[in-house]
């Protein structure tokens, strides 16, 4: 099996389509989550890194929390941003609750997390971690946006650091096949697949997403949810990872479910039935060039394009 790595997309509070994911690579890829080497993420996607590695039996807890903390955000007069509501601190609680005491020995070495130095503006990439408080602070470093999230930047090991999505959204390492998941369409691993129009890529800080030359595109929507806390108690999180990785392992993979259509679910909602036998519609002006997520071999040794997918010239 070649050396496979798992990396998680800067992403705000669209972080539960990473949970989604999380989610299906449960349930239905488990033999690639054995032969995962390391994990790496930025902002919300460290956070679903550092829970997949360390804590993956509370996938469903981080959901949860994730529910009731985009509520108890949205409630706040001014959001986030409301004076004497301490966004970071309830952000730490939810670690404090999901983390196990042994966290830090687990991430060693296996989890990198991306954050960002507000003196040198540079990145910088930890995965060494000394205690249980030293990984929750890098993880809080990695998801504090100024203002939005406080005003004073997390203070690690004698500097200050801020979100890691301004300077490498998308970790990818050095060793191995880095398979990146993002809620953002693009040239992503694992992402939804929108329709196909006129639009270009753009690398926002590593991370190719494609933005359709439109008034309402449906990433520039995504965008705006990142600080938007508009997930709804309805549904479950995103988990079309399920064929993303394939959508079998053998005989013994059951059969997934249509994902539903709802509010919060709109980071999906143009993704095919998987269930649906029918062929995909033809589209127009065949380039044979693979967009959107590949698929993982059943065997899940390697990774080949899902079907032939085209796009505007």
């Amino acid at each position: 099996m070649k050396h496979i790595n798992l990396s998680f997309a800067a992403c705000g509070f669209l972080g539960i389509y990473h949970l989604g994911a999380a989610s299906a690579l449960r349930r239905h890829g488990k033999k690639l989550l054995k032969d995962v080497k390391a994990f790496a993420g930025a902002s919300a996607g460290s956070l679903v890194a550092s829970v997949l590695l360390t804590a993956p039996e509370k996938i469903e807890e981080c959901n949860e929390f994730t529910y009731k903390f985009a509520e108890e955000t949205r409630r706040q007069l001014l959001g986030a941003v409301t004076p004497g509501y301490d966004f970071m601190a309830r952000l730490r609680s939810g670690m404090e609750s999901i983390l196990p005491a042994n966290a830090h020995e687990l991430a060693h070495n296996r989890l990198h997390i991306s954050i960002t130095n507000t003196k040198t503006r540079e990145n910088d990439l930890v995965s060494s971690f000394s205690s249980r408080e030293d990984l929750i602070k890098v993880l809080l470093a990695s998801s504090f946006v100024p203002v939005y999230a406080g005003l004073k930047p997390v203070e690690y090991r004698g500097q200050k650091w801020v979100d890691g999505g301004f300077t490498n959204s998308l970790p990818i390492l050095p060793v191995g096949r880095t398979v990146t998941i993002s809620p953002f369409s693009g040239r992503l691993d694992i992402s939804p697949q929108d329709e196909e129009q006129l639009g270009l890529y753009v690398n926002v800080t590593n991370q190719n997403i494609l933005e359709q030359l439109t008034l309402r595109s449906p990433n520039s929507s995504r965008h705006c949810m990142c600080l938007d806390p508009t997930v709804r108690r309805k549904g479950e999180g995103p988990e079309h990872a399920f064929w993303a990785l394939g959508g079998v392992q053998g005989k013994q993979a059951s059969t997934p479910t249509r994902p539903r259509r709802t509010h919060h679910c709109e980071v999906h909602r143009d993704l095919p039935d998987p269930c649906s036998k029918a062929p995909p519609a033809p589209r127009c002006c065949p380039s044979q060039v693979p967009l959107g997520c590949l698929l993982l071999a059943p065997d899940f040794s390697t990774l080949v394009p899902p079907r032939p997918v085209y796009r505007l010239q």
